[in-house]
């Protein structure tokens, strides 16, 4: 699932990212401010191995980046 969202993402041009980037912020601001408890858009367990903040060098260039296993689904 991580490659197939990475792909979807990478293959987008520089407006088409942005332009998505600001709808999923919009959605998280949204969701955080309506649903109480947890809004999933990758399900599973995970560890947190590694974590750190985006820059231009990445497909999105700001926020917060968490490199995880999963603890569920080893075949991935």
């Amino acid at each position: 699932m991580a490659k197939q969202i990475y792909d979807r993402y990478n293959a987008m041009g520089s407006a088409e990212l942005t332009k998505k980037q600001r709808g999923v912020g919009a959605k998280l601001h949204s969701h955080f401010q309506q649903v109480r408890g947890l809004v999933p858009y990758v399900v599973g367990r995970y560890v947190i191995m590694d974590a750190r903040e985006l820059s231009s060098s990445d497909v999105f260039t700001s926020g917060m980046v968490a490199l995880t296993d999963s603890i569920e689904d080893r075949s991935c």
